[in-house]
C-alpha cells in the first residue's frame, strides 16, 4: 500500500480561477515545487501516510525554518503520531473539526535555554527542584518506574532531557463588517474600534450600516515542566500541522 502511495504521488498545481489569471497561478506552482523539493516534502508525506496504514494516524508539519537560510524556508516535516495529542471530540476525516492539537518534544536544556533565553533561570530552577508532580506519587510496577517517571515528570534521567509541549489552539473573536460611509468599501473592524467609532457616527448623524460576525484566532503556546515559555499568535492564522486519518471506528472515535 506504501509503494502504490509513492508510485501515485500527487503534485501541487494552483489552478486560475479567472480569465488572465493563468501567469500569476504557474508562478506560485513554481514557488510551490522549489520549496517542496528543497524539504523532501514528498518523501515526508510519504512517511506519514505510511504511519497511516500502520497506526491510523499520521501527521505532517509546515513551519518557517530560519537556521539554514537566514531569510526563512517553509519546511514541511513528519511528526511521530506517537508525540502527538488531539481534541477528542473531534469526529470528522483528518480531525478537520479540532479545537486544539499538541505535540510532544524531547529536547536537551540548553536548547531550550538558547530559544527561550529569557525563561532561562525558571527552567534550571525547575529541572533542579526535580520536576515534581503531583500524579507521580501512589502505587506502581516497580519494575517500569523509569516509564512512570519520565511520563510524569517531563525529564528523562537516562538522556538528561527536558519535555517541551507545543500546542495550538484557536478562539472565536468578533468582529464588524461595515460599509464605509465615505468610501463605499466594505471594511473589517474589531469590536473595540467599532463601537468608538460608532459613538462618533451617531454624535455626528452619520448612519453606519455593519454586520457583526465571528472568525477564528490562533494561538500556540510552548511549556516545558511547570515553566510556559512562549505564547503567542500562530503566523499562518491555522493548524501548521496536518493529520490524515485512516478508518473511524464509529463507536470508539
Amino acid at each position: 500500500v506504501g509503494g502504490s502511495e509513492v508510485n501515485n504521488r500527487q503534485a501541487v498545481q494552483y489552478i486560475p480561477r479567472q480569465v488572465g489569471d493563468s501567469g500569476v497561478n504557474e508562478v506560485l506552482t513554481g514557488a510551490a515545487d522549489y520549496f517542496r523539493d528543497n524539504c523532501d516534502a514528498e518523501d515526508e508525506e510519504s512517511d506519514s501516510f505510511m504511519d497511516t496504514v500502520v497506526c491510523g494516524v499520521g501527521v505532517t508539519e509546515t513551519y518557517l525554518d530560519y537556521v539554514d537560510n537566514p531569510e526563512g524556508m517553509v519546511i514541511t516535516d513528519r511528526r511521530d503520531p506517537l508525540s502527538m495529542r488531539w481534541d477528542p471530540s473531534a469526529k470528522k476525516r483528518n480531525l478537520a473539526d479540532r479545537r486544539w492539537d499538541q505535540r510532544e518534544e524531547w529536547q536537551d536544556e540548553q536548547e531550550i535555554k538558547d530559544k527561550w533565553p529569557e525563561k532561562a533561570d525558571e527552567i534550571a530552577v525547575s529541572s533542579s527542584s526535580g520536576w515534581s508532580d503531583d500524579n507521580s506519587s501512589g502505587e506502581h510496577n516497580a519494575d517500569l518506574a523509569f516509564l512512570y517517571e519520565k511520563d510524569a515528570t517531563g525529564s528523562d534521567p537516562q538522556t538528561g532531557k527536558l519535555r517541551v509541549l507545543h500546542e495550538q489552539w484557536y478562539e472565536l473573536e468578533s468582529f464588524y463588517l461595515l460599509l464605509d460611509p465615505f468610501t463605499q468599501q466594505a471594511v473589517e473592524m474589531d469590536a473595540d474600534k467599532f463601537l468608538t467609532l460608532s459613538a462618533r457616527m451617531r454624535k455626528l448623524g452619520i448612519p453606519i450600516q455593519s454586520v457583526k460576525k465571528q472568525r477564528k484566532k490562533f494561538f500556540q503556546a510552548f511549556v516545558c515542566g511547570d515553566v510556559v515559555l512562549e505564547v503567542s499568535p500562530v503566523a499562518c492564522n491555522e493548524f501548521s500541522r496536518k493529520f490524515i486519518t485512516g478508518r473511524r471506528d464509529r463507536n470508539s472515535n
